[in-house]
């Protein structure tokens, strides 16, 4: 769901939507994994999953998608993934068409227990 809480019209121009796979790890993409162990690039501001789907989002002039003040929508989108695929994060970024050149948008992460069928907390993860 996408919110528009603000008091003017709200306009997306592009974004982008990946699927990352977070167990079972990718033991190409992370060598033998411990539980604690660090696999965070200090240099980016969130760990780097692979990614095993992604979907680049752009719409015609005219044709974006907007929000109206005080309103929500919902955008669905259908991946199809790995039958391995157990816990998988899902990054989403809605580009802000009045921000153009400057990437300036709303992104969103969630971690989704694919065996269980439920949105996990971020700062939960157990091993």
């Amino acid at each position: 769901f996408v919110a528009n809480g603000g008091n003017v019209l709200l306009k997306f121009e592009s974004g982008a939507i990946r699927v990352n796979q977070v167990l079972p790890e990718k033991a190409f993409f992370f060598g033998d994994l411990t539980c604690g162990q660090t696999i965070i690039d200090f240099n980016l501001a969130n760990t780097v999953w692979p990614t095993i789907a992604n979907r680049p989002l752009n719409w015609l002039a005219g044709t974006e998608p907007e929000i109206e003040p005080n309103e929500i929508d919902e955008f669905n989108y259908d991946f199809i993934i790995p039958s391995d695929a157990k816990i998988v994060e899902i990054y989403i970024f809605y580009r802000n068409v009045d921000k153009y050149p400057n990437r300036i948008g709303w992104g969103h992460t969630s971690i989704h227990d694919l065996t269980n069928k439920k949105i996990l907390p971020l700062e939960t993860y157990n091993c």
